[in-house]
């Protein structure tokens, strides 16, 4: 996703939380087909799923913002004020 690839991935939990609406999810080989042929006959729709998974990566899995979940994370589990998200 962040080089920026149209993403075809497996229908679970994992991959659905971190593609979003940034790529597609198949449930079985038959369904990788259909989605592979769409796909195939759509130029368009990898375009629009490359630009969405980039803008995923960027948003949501970036370092600093890693980070900063991990910080919320593990200050709330010690029962410590949050703290300053980012760097100024």
């Amino acid at each position: 996703m962040g080089y920026g690839n149209c993403v075809l991935t497996l229908e679970t939990p994992e991959n659905a939380e971190t593609i979003g609406e940034a790529g597609l999810t198949y449930n079985d080989a038959q369904d990788l087909m259909e989605k592979l042929q769409r796909l195939v006959l759509d130029g368009a729709m990898i375009g629009d799923y490359r630009r969405r998974a980039q803008v995923r990566i960027g948003e949501r899995y970036n370092w600093e913002s890693v980070v900063d979940q991990y910080e919320n994370l593990f200050a709330q589990m010690a029962e410590l004020p949050l703290p300053q998200s980012g760097l100024s």
